[in-house]
């Protein structure tokens, strides 16, 4: 099983890393603030909320804002 994953050295020893780990969490929780919202399908059902109507509309919008063309 293959698997994708971030990993960063967070010090050259037990004590460097413990004093690093907060920094590193913090840019963590930066990136996956950067990152949300960049889910165009997930946001047509959020922005939706399961209205098949508007569903198609929504998503098409959302996938040509992300630079996704349907052809």
């Amino acid at each position: 099983m293959k698997t994708n994953a971030v990993v960063r050295k967070a010090g050259a020893t037990q004590l460097r890393a413990v004093r690093n780990r907060a920094r590193l969490l913090l840019e963590v929780e930066e990136l996956f603030k950067q990152k949300r919202g960049l889910d165009p399908i997930g946001s047509a059902f959020n922005e939706t909320e399961g209205n098949d109507e508007f569903l198609l509309d929504e998503l098409t919008t959302n996938l040509r804002r992300a630079g996704v063309d349907g052809g």
